[in-house]
């Protein structure tokens, strides 16, 4: 019978959506009788603040991976990384507590600084005249022995080329560059270069030495929910041991079971509250509250930031983990606040009735 009522009303909505007139008022009597009729609609809403105690937390750790191939740098992060969940997992945090919020591969030329094998570097440079005919028999000449800089200086319009040489020592250093120019000034003849001279002469240390180095990284962020405050503590010494960075964004919250509860618990008098509302608005001047529609109960939390220690650290750049940062996250007050407060409210429509002229 409820339910032959309920498609009665139904059937009665569509249609008198479509005709204002004679199903509007059949409509109407199927909601009020014969004696009510609905003139118009109210819309209100009430809320009320509840204090609750936290039961979950979360927080997030970054882990930043360097190797000198993609696979080392991403091995090496699933490694970790596994093992801090394996060992998470033996006190009950599970995969769907646990999410992947940031995950890129990315590589980076980094400049080095190495001992060179050959400490000491010579230089001379070297300037002579020749015809301009003779330029690539120069080339040739110089290119056939390792030198690729010949060049003319427009000033004095003479040609010059400068030979280097490495050594475990000064006197190696400097005889490696005589022997070659040697070699080379022996056949300046050959294109009639005139005017031989040197120009520049100078052994230095050259005792470290930059080297540019491919590095590949994986950065890998995961953020973690915990029930049981006892191991928030330990999961921060884990994952330190690990080398990962424990981000200053741990937060206290009230789950959703929690809330549901408490909202379950608060609907009856929610509703009651509205419905005063609502009466209020109306009462006295010879109108009533109908029946409701639209009705919604929501929930927000309050003063959000009061349950965040410190603030969100959303990247982490450099490969080096930091040590410090992951300090600073350990030194926060650990303690969850003892209250948690939220507030649920309530929203809907009701119908404007007063009795048939």
């Amino acid at each position: 019978m409820k339910g032959a009522f309920v498609w009665a009303i139904a059937a009665a909505v569509a249609i008198a959506a479509q005709d204002g007139g004679e199903w509007a008022q059949r409509f109407n009597e199927l909601k009020y009788g014969e004696k009510q009729i609905a003139v118009g609609s109210i819309s209100v809403t009430y809320s009320e603040n509840v204090t609750l105690k936290p039961d979950g937390a979360e927080f997030s750790v970054t882990y930043v991976t360097e190797g000198n191939t993609p696979n080392a740098a991403s091995n090496q992060n699933i490694k970790n990384m596994g093992e801090l969940k394996k060992y998470m997992k033996t006190f009950g945090v599970s995969e769907s507590d646990i999410e992947t919020i940031d995950y890129k591969n990315y590589e980076r030329t980094i400049t080095t600084s190495i001992d060179s094998k050959t400490p000491y570097k010579t230089e001379l440079t070297v300037t002579f005249n020749m015809k301009a005919e003779a330029f690539y028999e120069a080339i040739k000449l110089l290119d056939q022995n390792g030198v690729k800089n010949l060049g003319k200086d427009d000033y004095n319009k003479n040609y010059y080329f400068t030979i280097e040489g490495a050594g475990a020592s000064e006197e190696l250093s400097a005889q490696n560059v005589q022997n070659l120019y040697e070699k080379i000034r022996a056949r300046l003849d050959d294109i009639n270069a005139a005017d031989v001279d040197i120009k520049k002469y100078e052994t230095k240390p050259q005792k470290r030495i930059d080297k540019e180095v491919k590095k590949y990284f994986v950065f890998n962020k995961i953020k973690i929910k915990v029930s049981d405050f006892d191991h928030i503590g330990k999961i921060f010494t884990k994952a330190q041991e690990l080398k990962m960075n424990v981000n200053n964004d741990l937060r206290y919250s009230v789950s959703e079971e929690k809330r549901q509860k408490v909202i379950s618990e608060h609907e009856s008098k929610l509703f009651s509250k509205l419905l005063e509302k609502a009466e209020r608005a109306v009462g006295g001047s010879g109108y009533s509250i109908g029946v409701p529609s639209n009705l919604a109960i929501v929930s927000m939390d309050i003063d959000y930031g009061e349950y965040r220690y410190g603030d969100y650290d959303p990247l982490v750049t450099n490969s080096v983990n930091s040590a410090a940062q992951t300090q600073k996250a350990q030194d926060l007050q650990l303690n969850p606040p003892s209250e948690y407060a939220i507030t649920i409210g309530i929203r809907g429509a009701f119908d404007i009735t007063r009795e048939r002229r």
